[in-house]
């Protein structure tokens, strides 16, 4: 009997030690498959990895957008287009403006080339005066021509004092706020 249970135990140590091998396999594949844990962890929380949304919530959610925005951007495109509008008067009234400064100033410069004009040929009539002192001989003739020069350039500035206001009053009355 001593020999039935020698063979016996070292049965049974031998399918112990069997086990344990197979223990620590399992334990060692075990371990090498845990050893990514948190991350599966993290992972596998995820409630909605790939969530799909029905199509009629999809309408629904773009009928409030633009129920709720539409009213929005049509208040913000009508303020732009008045805005476009005020930009486009503006910019009218100036070019109307510009214009009328350039008429102006025309009209100026013809009256100017006008004036200078008329000095001359009034230089020129008191050099050609001037040149008809030396054939009149008396000397009550003389202060008689000048005090008619003095008179003749009184009048000519009084002349071109008036041309000058009455310029001013023409181009005074073209309206500069068009």
């Amino acid at each position: 009997m001593s020999y039935n249970i020698q063979t016996n135990l070292e049965g049974c140590i031998k399918s112990l030690a069997i086990s344990n091998g197979i223990m620590d396999s399992s334990l060692e594949l075990l371990s090498n498959s845990t050893d990514d844990f948190p991350r599966l962890c993290k992972i596998l929380k995820q409630n909605k990895v790939f969530t799909t949304v029905p199509e009629l919530d999809i309408k629904i959610a773009t009928k409030n957008l633009n129920k709720n925005l539409m009213p929005q951007i049509n208040s913000l495109i009508i303020k732009i287009e008045a805005e476009l509008v005020k930009l486009e008067k503006n910019k009218q009234k100036l070019l109307d403006k510009c214009e009328l400064q350039q008429t102006r100033l025309e009209n100026f410069n013809k009256i100017h080339n006008n004036l200078s004009n008329k000095e001359n040929f009034i230089l020129n009539n008191d050099e050609m005066n001037s040149s008809e002192e030396d054939i009149i001989g008396t000397e009550e003739e003389l202060q008689k021509l000048k005090f008619l020069k003095g008179k003749k350039e009184r009048l000519k500035y009084s002349l071109s004092r008036l041309n000058l206001q009455e310029n001013k009053k023409r181009l005074s009355i073209i309206p500069s706020n068009i």
